[in-house]
């Protein structure tokens, strides 16, 4: 999967992409994030149809669902902290949290940016897919990595609805994100 309107779970199934888009001329949804490293994004970003799409942003991906493993789209140099020996990211995200490099984190997260605007895509802003860049299971976010990122591409970020009122933000997340 590819497309996932905002607010929802990326789950990977069969036809969501065609899915998603059906719900956009049906003015059943009104934004959408497309997730780069999937390996249906090139399909979905091809698609004459999901150019017509007029809030689209980027999925800002740094970790695998556990039955697909997604592989980054920054090709330059190995990206050791991010990925398994398969090249994939990890599914566990409190192994990312803790042991990524916050220079492979810039260079994955804005390659993810530059990929899609190469494209066609013109995003409307960046999200986080399964929270990867929020510290949400060890305190260590890339947050600074992706508003900076916000800033070079003059995108905003979005956040999930009433994320002030999850029990398991701690005081520097809540402080961050009240800001």
């Amino acid at each position: 999967m590819c497309l996932c309107p905002y607010s929802c779970f990326n789950w990977i199934i069969e036809g969501t992409n065609e899915d998603i888009l059906a719900l956009f001329q049906q003015a059943a949804i009104t934004s959408t994030s497309i997730m780069i490293p999937c390996p249906a994004a090139k399909k979905a970003v091809n698609n004459g149809d999901f150019q017509t799409i007029e809030y689209a942003g980027i999925h800002l991906t740094l970790s695998s669902p556990e039955h697909q493993g997604y592989k980054p789209v920054y090709l330059e140099n190995p990206l050791h902290s991010l990925v398994t020996s398969d090249n994939e990211f990890f599914t566990d995200i409190a192994y990312l949290e803790s042991h990524a490099d916050l220079d492979e984190v810039r260079l994955e997260l804005q390659a993810q940016i530059k990929y899609a605007i190469s494209q066609g895509v013109e995003p409307t802003h960046l999200d986080s897919h399964a929270g990867s860049i929020f510290g949400l299971c060890t305190g260590r976010d890339f947050l600074e990595i992706a508003l900076d990122l916000c800033q070079e591409f003059q995108l905003p970020f979005n956040l999930p609805k009433r994320i002030l009122m999850q029990p398991f933000l701690n005081e520097e997340q809540w402080e961050t994100f009240s800001e």
